[in-house]
């Protein structure tokens, strides 16, 4: 802790709405849509990279099964993102219809 003067001299608190940008509701949605998609292309792109063999020159695997559990994964995990684009996509629609 800072002696009372130096304190006085220098703002101590911190305030963490400081470290964000804030954005408009519209950018945070459409950033959102963005992130969702992304993370399901990555996903489907990782899930086909499995079953053809590319993935397995980066990343050794010690059986089949552990493959086969990892490709479910991703295909799982790139359905639900998709899932989720969507239905942000359907609330972005909804509140700029109600808007206008």
């Amino acid at each position: 802790m800072l002696p009372l003067p130096l304190q006085k001299q220098f703002k101590i608190i911190w305030f963490p709405e400081k470290l964000f940008v804030y954005l408009p509701h519209k950018m945070m949605v459409m950033k959102s849509i963005v992130l969702h998609l992304l993370a399901a292309v990555g996903s489907f792109g990782i899930a086909v990279g499995l079953m053809q063999g590319v993935v397995q020159e980066f990343i050794s695997f010690a059986d089949p099964i552990n493959e086969m559990a990892m490709c479910v994964g991703m295909l799982m995990g790139g359905v639900v993102f998709t899932c989720v684009a969507v239905q942000d996509i359907k609330n972005y629609m909804d509140s700029t219809d109600a808007n206008s």
